[in-house]
């Protein structure tokens, strides 16, 4: 298995081996005078657009998913929950992924994160899907090495619909890089509630973690009309609207650590 998946990642590697690196510096994020309130009004609404930062030139492989799959049913593609450069910035050391996945037959998948030239293997492990359709979600283990700050990584996640063929197996892709907050962004972050948090990091470009912090919030209160309408606007602004209606099911779990 890892044999095989080792050369999908291979042939992944050459067809971004153009991929333009950007900076490796961390970027420090300031607050931005878009938050027009010393704190945040509880009651208020997300307003996001998500404020995507300039983070170069999408990597020339970056499309979602780049397959099919047989196994799966319905028509909503397999797709991973990421802006159109599929890159997104996170402040975390150990981030939350998360991925629409239809339902199908398919038991378990297969998650690979990277570094940026696809040199090395970070971590490897083969995750447990649920059975029904939906969102889904993985955070990176805690015993895994922490990203470094101002690092890009490689992310693949592949469904194993195909025992014998694995190559033919659908699969998608993106980027996570982490940075440092400024010193004023963090203590405005210590002072946000928690049901404000997704608006501050929306609106400072910090993709995972404003997908998490509303993620949680929505799966803690189903039922709350305006996060369901946050979240609507969330997925929306960064072209993802379509998935806006498909539940939050669950965070997977590995079931083997292979790196």
């Amino acid at each position: 298995m890892k044999r095989s998946l080792s050369v999908a990642v291979s042939v992944w590697a050459i067809a971004v081996g153009t991929i333009s690196t950007g900076s490796s510096q961390a970027a420090i994020v300031e607050p931005t005078p878009t938050l027009s309130h010393p704190t945040l009004n509880r009651n208020w609404i997300i307003s996001q657009t998500f404020r995507p930062p300039n983070l170069g030139n999408p990597p020339a492989t970056a499309g979602g998913a780049t397959r099919s799959g047989a196994c799966f049913k319905g028509t909503q593609r397999f797709t991973a929950l990421l802006p159109p450069s599929q890159i997104g910035l996170t402040f975390s050391s150990h981030p939350t992924f998360f991925w629409y996945v239809p339902q199908s037959s398919a038991k378990t998948a297969q998650f690979l994160l990277m570094t940026q030239d696809d040199s090395q293997v970070v971590y490897e492990t083969t995750l447990t899907l649920p059975a029904k359709a939906g969102i889904v979600s993985f955070t990176l283990p805690d015993t895994v090495k922490p990203l470094d700050v101002g690092q890009r990584y490689h992310w693949f996640l592949t469904i194993h619909c195909n025992t014998v063929d694995r190559n033919s197996n659908p699969n998608t892709e993106g980027w996570v890089e982490r940075t440092a907050p400024s010193a004023g962004l963090s203590e405005k972050i210590q002072q946000t509630t928690a049901r404000d948090l997704p608006a501050l990091y929306a609106d400072q470009g910090i993709w995972y973690e404003a997908l998490t912090s509303l993620a949680q919030l929505r799966q803690a209160n189903p039922t709350d009309a305006s996060l369901i309408t946050s979240w609507e606007r969330l997925l929306r602004s960064a072209g993802l609207g379509t998935l806006a209606p498909a539940p939050i099911v669950e965070s997977l779990s590995a079931n083997t650590v292979v790196k």
